[in-house]
């Protein structure tokens, strides 16, 4: 399993630490985001990761791609956190989830 480097860790505890307050709307909220397994998303998830270890109330993040373009390698060191989850899937077709969703950022593209 692939692990998170200390050069993104820092940088993803960084931006928790400049966006500071905002985030606390994320407190106990499940976030769904599409094109996860990018470069732009997966930085996305670090962030929320590192947000998730000193929240009070951690968000849950149902992450969303097909790997078309994007690697399972950078989402692989959070496969075993429990606020996170991968969904293969092609998002040009209907998803059905067991849980309810909050926010949705779509990052998916094929560039």
């Amino acid at each position: 399993m692939a692990k998170i480097t200390p050069i993104i860790r820092d940088d993803a505890l960084s931006i928790v630490t400049r966006v500071g307050e905002p985030l606390e709307a994320l407190c106990g909220s499940t976030l769904l985001i599409t094109g996860s397994a990018g470069f732009l998303c997966s930085a996305l998830l670090d962030a929320l990761a590192a947000f998730n270890a000193q929240a009070r109330r951690p968000c849950r993040v149902i992450a969303v791609d097909n790997l078309l373009v994007g690697s399972s390698e950078r989402t692989a060191h959070l496969l075993d956190d429990p606020n996170f989850r991968f969904v293969q899937h092609d998002v040009t077709k209907p998803l059905r989830l067991d849980e309810r969703v909050d926010r949705i950022i779509h990052g998916a593209s094929v560039a």
